[in-house]
């Protein structure tokens, strides 16, 4: 799990995670976006703003935007 609470409301970032250490190849990679604390918001999974993609043989990215002001995130990622 990656906590998200720095992120301003009107900005994206890019999660990447690398998976070295528990596959070679990770495919089909997926993002989930949970509300973990604070303000509430009722539909963080919209926050994935793009299909998360591979970037090399073991690294998975996704870009991350929206949310709302003083909300805190999980990001749960699997292969």
């Amino acid at each position: 799990m990656i906590e998200l609470s720095s992120k301003k409301v009107g900005e994206s970032v890019t999660v990447t995670v690398d998976f070295a250490l528990l596959t070679p190849n990770p495919t089909s990679p997926e993002f989930l976006v949970k509300h973990l604390r604070g303000v509430a918001d009722p539909t963080p999974s919209a926050m994935v703003g793009t299909a998360p993609f591979i970037t090399s043989s073991t690294l998975v990215s996704c870009l991350i935007s929206g949310g709302v002001v003083g909300a805190t995130y999980a990001i749960e990622v699997w292969v």
